[in-house]
């Protein structure tokens, strides 16, 4: 697991030295254990690693006969891959997936980013063709942000590695902010400033001499097929098995729900007394201690849980709502950065159970009743209604038209490029490699992901709701009443605490803070929203949010720009 960063351009080495040293520094956080970089005639790739597997050879950039990668991730299950390479004549001289990836593209060329499974972020440079690849997994786990011109190519997994080069200039898009204030995140390839794009999930980019093209080689479609819960269970049991793959210490995220408690019975299988962690809350209503103890004391797992509080999301806040670079607002990410610092205290690596909602139907808002249009605005982050509230007119007139989704398996099969990408999995990653720990999905590996989208409706939705075919996979392994758990997700009491303990910071903050400042508000309407939530007759939790990180987000950005200027 790494960070990556990396320039194609005329540049001195004296200029490209400076500018991956930069790169790299900026994403220090994310490989702590290595950083190395390798400087061409106009070309500087750099890596910071988090050895997980073969520490002490797998060191990178990567390279050989003239091709060399950076590559953040993990690659699962690659042994059939690798004695396949060897037996047409490469000569492995690590164990690192990282050899496999960079062997696997010179046989087989792109094509093998669709037949890896795994999360992967990678650039590949090309010396003798002057190409760069640049290429993201099919659900998009790992990052990759790049900005293309005509006189320079840069990438880095985070938008902060893009900064230390001075052809890239810091300007935002604020065209991009009506439809985050409605998500509460950005969908791609957007990310709020201009020049700067997401790679999107499942596609590659290919630049040289200053053209480029972005090609798709994955996108979820549901073709129905043979399924039946025996091979689910059998599925997510390898796929678990091969997630474990590690020289570091291994756990996993414990929420008490049916996909953590999926993935922590087969933990347990393959490692007993395996470590899980959990959170616990002070509000009873938003606390999972009751199922999660439950779970790891049925399964024999050691259980460590922490308390996060009101305390900890006051301190914390604005650190967390930077990690980002963009504006992102997922109110879970703040308690999803204080389990990730909990587990690194013990482990390096933990399982989680992201993606099994979306791919098996689990959300509650997928049963709402209501149209298209209804669908759309009532599980928004900040209503139609609200925007036209807080929002100065002219600024609206950049909402981008919303795709509207029938109910079956539409609203999932939309999540999936979408949501997925740009918010479960964005929130994870840097909540996780914020403290350089690794987090793997065993649901979204290539075997299980490619059953669930063989399944029908009637596979995926029975009695209780959602997931039906996992719930009928893990009958008699988990507890009665984990099976039976309504999806509760991972939320935060924000409504109670902007009404009480957190009220006059969150209203100190939107008022008198950098949004005035920027001409797209209409401060009497914040006033406005303010009041409704505080008095109970709304809950506006989630736009308040919203406006908070993106207070941070101006002023930050505000700053930077004078501290550049000087």
């Amino acid at each position: 697991m790494c960070g990556i960063a990396g320039f194609v351009g005329e540049g001195s080495p004296q200029e490209l030295e400076k500018g991956i040293g930069l790169a790299c520094r900026a994403l220090a956080h994310r490989g702590p254990d290595d950083c190395r970089w390798v400087i061409r005639p106009d070309v500087a790739l750099g890596a910071t690693r988090l050895a997980i597997r073969d520490s002490l050879r797998g060191v990178q950039p990567m390279e050989t006969n003239g091709v060399t990668i950076v590559f953040n991730g993990e690659l699962y299950g690659c042994e059939p891959l690798r004695k396949q390479l060897e037996q047409v004549g490469y000569v492995f001289k690590t164990q690192s997936d990282t050899e496999v990836f960079l062997y696997g593209f010179l046989e087989k060329g792109p094509a093998i980013f669709d037949q890896v499974s795994g999360m992967f972020a990678c650039g590949i440079w090309d010396e003798k063709e002057k190409k760069l690849y640049l290429a993201r997994d099919r659900w998009g786990e790992k990052p990759l942000y790049y900005v293309a011109e005509s006189a320079f190519i840069a990438f880095a997994s985070e938008i902060k590695g893009l900064w230390g080069w001075p052809s890239i200039e810091q300007e935002m898009q604020e065209e991009d902010v009506p439809g985050f204030l409605r998500r509460s995140y950005i969908a791609g390839p957007y990310t709020g400033w201009k020049k700067v794009r997401k790679l999107r999930a499942g596609s590659w980019l290919m630049w040289q001499a200053g053209k480029w093209s972005e090609t798709s080689y994955f996108k979820p479609e549901v073709a129905k097929g043979k399924t039946n819960p025996e091979a689910l269970f059998e599925m997510v049991d390898l796929s678990v098995k091969e997630c474990l793959v590690s020289d570091r210490p291994v756990g996993a995220f414990l929420s008490g729900g049916l996909d953590s408690s999926t993935v922590a019975y087969f933990l347990s299988r393959h490692r007993p007394k395996a470590p899980v962690f959990s959170l616990h809350w002070n509000e009873k209503e938003y606390s999972e201690e009751e199922f999660t103890t439950a779970v790891a004391q049925a399964l024999g797992l050691t259980h460590h849980s922490m308390l996060c509080d009101v305390k900890y999301f006051q301190e914390h806040f604005e650190t967390i709502a930077r990690y980002y670079d963009e504006p992102f607002a997922d109110e879970s990410m703040v308690p999803t950065v204080c389990l990730a610092q909990f587990a690194k205290n013990w482990v390096d690596v933990v399982l989680t159970g992201d993606g099994a909602d979306e791919l098996f139907h689990g959300y509650e808002r997928y049963f709402f009743p209501g149209s298209p249009v209804e669908y759309s605005d009532v599980f928004a982050a900040t209503s139609k209604a609200s925007l036209q509230q807080i929002c100065h007119p002219d600024f609206l007139q950049n909402l981008c038209p919303e795709i509207l989704c029938d109910g079956g398996r539409e609203r999932s099969s939309l999540d999936m490029t979408t949501y997925l990408p740009d918010d479960i999995l964005a929130k994870v990653d840097r909540a996780t490699m914020s403290v350089a720990l690794e987090a793997r999905a065993p649901f979204l590996t290539k075997r299980v992901s490619e059953f669930a989208l063989r399944c029908s409706l009637e596979d995926l939705v029975g009695p209780e709701g959602g997931k039906h075919i996992l719930r009928r996979a893990m009958q008699g392994k988990l507890l009665p009443k984990t099976l039976q758990r309504k999806k509760m997700g991972f939320g935060v009491p924000l409504a109670q605490w902007f009404r009480g303990p957190l009220h006059n910071w969150m209203r100190e903050r939107l008022i008198d803070g950098s949004l005035k400042e920027t001409g797209w508000f209409l401060m009497r309407g914040i006033t406005e929203l303010i009041q409704e939530h505080v008095s109970g007759q709304s809950n506006r939790a989630r736009s308040l949010l919203n406006l908070l990180v993106l207070e941070i987000w101006v002023r930050e950005t505000a700053e930077r720009f004078q501290i550049i200027s000087h």
